[in-house]
């Protein structure tokens, strides 16, 4: 008949089948990925309802998107919760039975074998001329059907536990299906338009759970041989993947994301708070209450979400649905494949790293590593001494991010002369931003730190001497030398050397620095009407030069807390430099003084 319509054409398509037609992936720090799945169909004319079976099951309803390439019409998108499978339990006892079997059956084939091997060590005992000829004649004829029937008896069991084998294998395979099921148990029906019969693509967007990446990082230093040349970093960023999405990403092109996709990311509102005196409470006379009961929700065990694609010419149905209008848009051509990883968006709040060529990340618990980047850095390098503490030189380095990526909070193996140093830890790194990061020690460098010596004496106070019982101090001077020798062939010019002098917390104990000379007083605010800057507040102290190439100052609270004496050298090839401290510790005699 000329108005008849053509009959629905259905298409069903085993995703599991077809991993390999992933086109990509990006991968979020906050547990999600995005992918994109190309499915080719076969049309016919009319209407056509695609089944995608055996999506991940942790796929996230509301992420669904399909799109595609053809004259037809993408009319109707559903969404299947396909009800959780859990492995049986009767499929794990079978399990259990197929491997006690297969375990019987070889200790008996053990036994057989040894029976065998005993026969044989029997015979090869007997001595003729120690034993008659009857007696030899007796032993062959047991010997013979007793090593036949053996033999035969190992062979029947080979055949029996190569059976059990399979057995225990089908066994397990089917408790593996039973889980791989579980993990891959949604489907989404298209319905497809076509006004001819012929190919088409979809291309089926969604966001899934249990996939997640984190960064790693090796730190490669090299230190300038010469004062001309300068110190590099070489920075390897790499990304570790980990998905037990149950679907496998062969051949993909890949992408990680800095974002964190999260629910629920609205600003909550405040709700007035309300007190008052609570009602009394009803009593009932009765065991039956008055009033309809309302009406329960019927709860099913698969629902559908509809969502709507329609083209521009196609006009939507005048009702009340809950339908999500979404505008059909085609497939975006993939884009070249580069040498290099590239970034593919820097935004205020995240950046996209395009991973060059393909990647293969399969479904398991194993950790998967590609190289995002291997950034050349400048460093500036800072040498670190605090010997009272060791008698040790510290490298540290200051490491511009000049490139285009983010670096992200991560764990960094640090090299220096490509000889393994430490672990280290690098924060949240924007471009343009610094980092440091330590060097472990270098051998280079000698330090020197005996004890103190100390040198103690009284003396009177000036002043109106008849007003006071006694004005006699008694003066303890202490005297610290530091000595730090180079053994590069090339210059230290940014040597740090912490110490520090005690601190006094009573007006009556008084601290003064000799040597540096011309730091101020020591410890926290300067005492009423002694002036000198105020440790805890003046962050930034003036350096004094002490002779050539040294100069120090008050360290930062931050650095080394109030008291902390900081020194700036510069050390030429082969020589040595040396700092001395020195301070007196003055307190009326016979008070005693000591560590608070």
């Amino acid at each position: 008949m000329a108005g008849e319509q053509p009959t629905t054409n259905r298409i069903t398509v085993n995703s599991a089948e077809q991993d390999d037609c992933i086109e990509s992936v990006t991968i979020f720090q906050a547990n999600r990925a995005e992918i994109k799945r190309r499915v080719r169909l076969d049309l016919k004319r009319g209407q056509n309802h695609v089944d995608i079976e055996r999506l991940p099951s942790c796929i996230h309803e509301d992420s669904i998107r399909v799109d595609g390439t053809g004259t037809a019409i993408i009319f109707d998108v559903v969404y299947h919760d396909q009800p959780v499978q859990h492995t049986s339990a009767g499929s794990n006892e079978t399990v259990l039975a197929c491997r006690r079997a297969l375990e019987a059956l070889q200790k008996e084939r053990d036994i057989a074998k040894e029976q065998a091997e005993f026969l044989g060590s029997y015979g090869r005992t007997l001595d003729s001329k120690s034993i008659d000829i009857e007696h030899v004649e007796r032993f062959l004829d047991m010997f013979g059907p007793r090593q036949v029937a053996v033999a035969k008896h190992i062979q029947e069991l080979d055949v029996k536990i190569a059976q059990a084998e399979k057995e225990h294998q089908d066994a397990q395979s089917k408790v593996y299906a039973d889980a791989q099921g579980a993990r891959r148990g949604t489907k989404i029906t298209v319905t497809v338009l076509a006004e001819i019969d012929g190919e088409a693509e979809l291309m089926v967007t969604y966001v899934v759970s249990n996939a997640s990446w984190t960064p790693l990082y090796d730190v490669r230093a090299s230190i300038a041989k010469s004062p001309e040349d300068s110190s590099t970093v070489a920075l390897h960023y790499r990304a570790s993947i980990t998905q037990t999405t149950g679907e496998s990403w062969p051949d993909v092109a890949l992408t990680l994301s800095t974002a964190s996709p999260q629910v629920g990311s609205e600003v909550p509102s405040l709700s007035a708070w309300r007190i008052g005196f609570p009602p009394p409470p009803v009593i009932y006379t009765s065991s039956f209450r008055g009033g309809a009961a309302a009406p329960r929700r019927r709860k099913e065990s698969a629902r559908a979400t509809r969502i709507i694609r329609v083209a521009d010419n196609v006009p939507l149905a005048d009702d009340d649905s809950d339908d999500i209008v979404l505008e059909a848009m085609p497939v975006a051509a993939s884009s070249m494949v580069h040498r290099q990883a590239e970034v593919v968006s820097a935004g205020v709040l995240s950046a996209t790293f395009g991973i060059s060529g393909r990647s293969d990340i399969p479904s398991d618990k194993g950790s998967h590593k590609v190289v995002i980047a291997v950034l050349d850095l400048q460093a500036e390098l800072e040498w670190i001494c605090v010997p009272r503490e060791k008698e040790s030189v510290f490298l540290r380095c200051k490491v511009v991010n000049s490139s285009e990526f983010t670096l992200l909070p991560g764990e960094a193996n640090v090299f220096m002369d490509d000889n393994f140093v430490s672990k280290s830890q690098i924060e949240h790194v924007a471009p343009n931003d610094s980092f440091k990061t330590s060097l472990g020690t270098d051998p280079a460098l000698r330090v020197s730190y005996p004890s103190a010596r100390t040198l103690k004496r009284t003396t009177t106070q000036s002043g109106f001497a008849f007003l006071a019982k006694d004005t006699r101090q008694s003066v303890a001077v202490h005297s610290q030398r530091i000595t730090v020798r180079n053994s590069r062939p090339s210059s230290v010019s940014a040597l740090r050397v912490l110490d520090h002098v005690p601190v006094s917390t009573d007006a009556r104990l008084k601290v003064n620095v000799l040597s540096p000379n011309g730091l101020g007083p020591a410890g926290g605010d300067a005492l009423p009407g002694e002036g000198g800057p105020t440790l805890g507040k003046d962050k930034e102290r003036s350096w004094v030069n002490v002779k050539r190439g040294v100069k120090a100052r008050w360290a930062a609270p931050d650095v080394g807390g109030d008291g902390a004496v900081e020194w700036m050298c510069e050390i030429a090839p082969t020589e040595e430099v040396e700092l001395e401290l020195s301070w007196e510790v003055s307190a009326p005699v016979g008070e005693k003084w000591g560590n608070v």
